[in-house]
């Protein structure tokens, strides 16, 4: 007997940009994952910090005793975070770190709000090297805030070479390592998903 079918889960990523410097390929590598995400049956929304325009990090949502009064977009980014199934984080390698637009957007966001969702981390680099250095400290960033960051990662090298302007990949290798951390990010999202219906999220 064939073993029952169920419809596949329609997930929701959220991509965290994590760069506004002049001539930045985020933007490259963010509508290159998007449309791969939607091109696998899910769904994504790009945080830009560009577009969001944060200021620099005084008062952050969860600092306000009266939520209320907290500028709009702050609610508005907040309820995207708790919403989703989980998230990508699209960053360069400045100064063998990370770069502060990427720290300064999440910052200003409660902890609370990314908990107990799936992270993927995406580097890259116009070096060879692909920014792995960002990638080993954006691990314990991604630890404090409460996601899970999954063992799979994309990394870039020579990202000027690797996209063309408008996003498309210049070889195959890139398409596939793309794939083999979205194909373990759904995983983990799906069993996330489930394990919350049926236990409902752990408290803390």
């Amino acid at each position: 007997m064939a073993a029952p079918t169920t419809a596949k889960r329609v997930l929701h990523y959220l991509l965290f940009k994590g760069t506004v410097r002049e001539g930045n390929y985020g933007t490259r590598v963010c509508t290159f994952l998007k449309k791969t995400i939607e091109e696998r049956g899910n769904k994504a929304t790009v945080i830009d910090p560009e577009v969001l325009d944060l200021p620099l990090l005084k008062k952050p949502l969860h600092f306000y005793q009266d939520r209320s009064q907290a500028p709009q977009v702050l609610h508005d980014v907040d309820k995207l975070i708790r919403d989703c199934d989980g998230f990508i984080f699209v960053s360069a390698e400045y100064n063998q770190s990370l770069p502060p637009a990427l720290t300064n957007t999440v910052d200003h966001f409660p902890p609370a709000s990314f908990k107990h969702r799936p992270a993927g981390v995406c580097t890259y680099s116009m070096g060879r090297f692909a920014g792995v250095r960002a990638g080993v400290i954006i691990r314990a960033f991604l630890s404090e805030i409460g996601t899970l960051h999954i063992p799979a990662t994309f990394s870039i090298g020579e990202v000027h070479k690797a996209f063309s302007e408008d996003g498309v990949p210049t070889e195959d290798r890139t398409k596939e390592s793309a794939a083999r951390m979205l194909k373990e990010l759904d995983w983990y999202a799906t069993a996330i998903c489930d394990s919350k219906e049926k236990y409902g999220a752990p408290s803390t």
